[in-house]
């Protein structure tokens, strides 16, 4: 109740794509804990295994560190790179070491492989399931180039 009240009267109400990251990992780990409990049962057991495993994995601990990396990693190179010359000149801010557009992409990349696997897993029609890893694969190549645009990234002052 407390969490709902929170969100409905929040100052800030355009929420950061970053944060919607966390929040598809916290349901995730939701589902995950779902699809443990279907697991019991014997006809479907196998399928519920698989997919607890997903939304463990691939659902929660994948899209928290996604959404995360670049809360806190754009920060920590932007203060080894611009402490020293912050308030004498203009600096970027951190959110401006990575590409917005390329997290954007990342999300929903991220959307849909989680359904294309999960849909896969449920339905066990492997073309579904080769697409899926496709999509994560394609996910993880924007993820890493995003990544290192931030870690080599080269101070730019401007006067």
């Amino acid at each position: 109740i407390y969490l709902y009240d929170a969100y409905k009267n929040r100052v800030r109400r355009k929420t950061d794509l970053l944060m919607k990251h966390t929040f598809v990992s916290f349901l995730c780990l939701l589902l995950a804990f779902v699809a443990l409990g279907v697991s019991y049962y014997p006809q479907k057991g196998h399928s519920w295994i698989m997919l607890y495993g997903i939304f463990l994995f691939m659902g929660w601990i994948s899209s928290l560190i996604l959404g995360m990396t670049f809360k806190t990693l754009p920060f920590i190179v932007w203060n080894t790179h611009y402490k020293m010359l912050s308030g004498k000149v203009k600096v970027p801010l951190p959110k401006d070491l990575y590409s917005e557009r390329l997290v954007t992409y990342q999300f929903y990349l991220l959307i849909a492989a989680l359904l294309l696997l999960t849909t896969a897993v449920l339905l066990q029609w492997y073309l579904l399931l080769r697409i899926a890893l496709f999509t994560w694969i394609i996910l993880a190549f924007v993820y890493v180039y995003n990544l290192l645009q931030v870690l080599f990234h080269k101070t730019d002052i401007s006067s």
